[in-house]
């Protein structure tokens, strides 16, 4: 095998966020990398995990949800089966409530194929398998049972900032530092390579949250060993405005790219909150580095499709 067959296979394309701009910009998620995604409290952190657990194969995919609580990603899952079959807008907070009593012959069905689908999968929740938080070193354990035993190569953390420290005296830079240092390690052992997707809150803006309209990397919550350890960096955050026929409009921002540096680009994406996934279309705009201005340099029709075979 000659240096460059080596060097590919090592950073092979093991799956995909699900994102039309991020798949056409970054192609994808390969195996060598350490993505860390960050945004505010509440603007769509965990949805955007399970967006990118559901398009990506959970044979090979494991969803640690480390801030949902117990059944969140099964029911969600149901929600938008039922949804899609029965033509509805059942909303999230309304499947979760129990407000709208759906086709009860319908329902029991996907429920019935979601329960088979999600024994097929590799999903936690809030506590470990034995019903405890998670620490740096319960984390360890199972994602070096996944990766060795599983043949898991593809890791969402939803997020980073839930996990309890080993040591309660240790201090944050020092528990963050430890971290990170671990999900390499366990990447470097994966026999297939692994790549990891971890989300991250940040901290509030050093100016006016108003004036702030896309944050930098600076404003992670914790050391930025985040950063450093990171192959790319992505900043979500939320536009501000009302909705528009195609969705909330959201703004998705590469801050740092293993492949090309620092980009000043960033693409205003459109959620449906009721199928819970991204539009196809997207506007790019210019942003400066403090995040407070954008300018509109192009609309995009839809991207192209992503080959499934990976």
């Amino acid at each position: 095998m000659s240096f460059m067959d080596d060097y590919w296979a090592r950073n092979k394309i093991v799956g995909h966020y699900g994102v039309p701009y991020l798949d056409k910009e970054l192609l994808g998620i390969s195996c060598s990398d350490l993505v860390v995604i960050g945004s505010y409290s509440g603007k769509g952190k965990s949805t955007l995990g399970r967006i990118i657990y559901e398009n990506n194969d959970k044979l090979t995919t494991a969803l640690f949800s480390l801030e949902n609580f117990e059944g969140d990603v099964e029911a969600e899952a149901i929600r938008k089966k039922y949804n899609e079959i029965m033509h509805t807008n059942i909303s999230t907070r309304q499947w979760q409530t129990g407000e709208l009593i759906p086709d009860r012959n319908v329902f029991e069905q996907i429920t019935e194929e979601v329960d088979v689908d999600m024994k097929n999968s590799t999903v936690f929740g809030r506590k470990t398998p034995d019903g405890n938080p998670w620490t740096v070193d319960t984390l360890r354990q199972e994602m070096m049972r996944c990766v060795t035993s599983e043949g898991i190569n593809l890791i969402i953390l939803d997020h980073l900032d839930y996990l309890d420290r080993d040591n309660p005296n240790e201090s944050d830079i020092s528990h963050v530092t430890e971290l990170m240092k671990m999900i390499r390690d366990v990447q470097e052992i994966a026999p297939q390579g692994c790549g990891v997707v971890a989300f991250s809150h940040l901290r509030k803006p050093l100016m006016k949250a108003e004036d702030t309209l896309i944050p930098n990397e600076n404003e992670f919550i914790g050391s930025s060993n985040k950063i450093k350890q990171a192959t790319q960096v992505i900043i979500v955050a939320s536009d501000n405005k009302p909705m528009d026929p195609r969705g909330y409009g959201t703004w998705f921002c590469i801050r740092k790219d293993r492949a090309g540096g620092v980009k000043n680009k960033v693409a205003k994406m459109f959620f449906d909150p009721i199928k819970a996934t991204y539009a196809p279309e997207y506007e790019m705009y210019t942003v400066n580095y403090a995040g407070t201005k954008v300018e509109k340099v192009a609309s995009y029709e839809p991207a192209q499709t992503i080959d499934e075979g990976i």
